[in-house]
């Protein structure tokens, strides 16, 4: 036995490495918030329904994500010299068809507990679980992959901000409403910051490879501003939640403010590089600092 293989962690430490903790905040916040909307309806909270929605949107977000990993190395995207965190496919601890198999299985068991919420929510729900699964898979895998042909932004807006927000509200409600409406969209907006530091960290990576992401497409300059847009949007849209009756919904998320504009100012400042993974993790705070603000709001009207 070589003294590699004498080294190498347990098999479940391996697999624990795939998780990104710091990206947790993107399936918790819109069940979060979505829930709690619910309940300043109905003053009650179906918590096995609730339990389920969570562990669809963490099962979808992390197949996505392996599936993605397997995708960009296997493209030549993920090597050791890449910016982010390093992933165990990238250190030869998984193989690629590991990491693939991985990403189907969590996409499969999705569907699996996806179950219980299709039969409280019936075909809407179902319909947006499919969707959800498919888009999560075709986001690098298939003949057109939208992380390669610029439409990341538009999954990562669709599944964290409408598609997840409004099943998660309907499954509690049995209804849509425009104050879920103007959730998601705040939500999903937010979410998307993420996904534009990661794009504009990469850039020069991508660029390498032909993934034609939209910071690669539009360039950095304009990602710049792609990212101010998201990142302050979602506070232009708040006075709604004032004429909606949420009046504490409006004010709260303000709190927040500083983070949104710091952020956006240390974009401007600094050029594409490592310095991009902390911009990562103000942006997660921005989110989930941003809805549970807003989570409050919906409790104390």
């Amino acid at each position: 036995m070589t003294f590699e293989a004498i080294r190498k962690p347990a098999a479940w430490k391996i697999w624990l490495m795939t998780i990104r903790p710091k990206a947790l905040t993107q399936p918790f916040v819109p069940v979060y918030a979505a829930t709690l909307l619910a309940f300043s309806s109905l003053q009650t909270i179906n918590w096995i329904l609730a339990g389920f929605s969570l562990l669809v949107a963490i099962l979808v977000q992390h197949g996505s994500h392996l599936i993605n990993d397997a995708i960009d190395f296997k493209r030549g995207a993920d090597t050791p010299t890449r910016l982010g965190p390093i992933r165990p496919l990238q250190k030869g601890l998984l193989t690629f068809q590991e990491v693939y198999m991985g990403g189907l299985v969590c996409l499969l068991l999705a569907l699996v507990a996806g179950i219980p919420l299709i039969q409280a929510g019936g075909l809407p729900v179902a319909g947006a679980l499919v969707a959800s699964v498919a888009m999560a898979y075709l986001y690098t895998g298939g003949p057109y992959p939208l992380a390669y042909s610029g439409l990341s932004d538009l999954f990562v807006f669709l599944f964290y901000g409408w598609c997840c927000t409004t099943s998660v509200y309907y499954v509690q409600t049995l209804r849509l409403d425009p104050s879920v409406f103007l959730l998601s969209t705040q939500l999903g907006l937010l979410a998307t910051v993420m996904l534009v530091v990661v794009n504009l960290r990469d850039v020069k990576d991508d660029t390498k490879i032909n993934k034609r992401t939209l910071v690669v497409r539009i360039g950095p300059t304009w990602a710049k501003v792609e990212l101010t847009c998201l990142a302050l949007l979602p506070f232009a849209l708040s006075p709604i939640w004032w004429w909606l009756g949420y009046t504490e919904a409006a004010l709260l998320p303000l709190i927040s403010l500083p983070l949104a504009l710091k952020l956006v100012i240390d974009i401007y400042r600094h050029e594409p590089g490592t310095l991009y993974n902390r911009f990562m993790e103000l942006s997660g705070l921005l989110h989930l600092s941003f809805a549970l603000l807003l989570s409050i709001g919906f409790v104390i009207k």
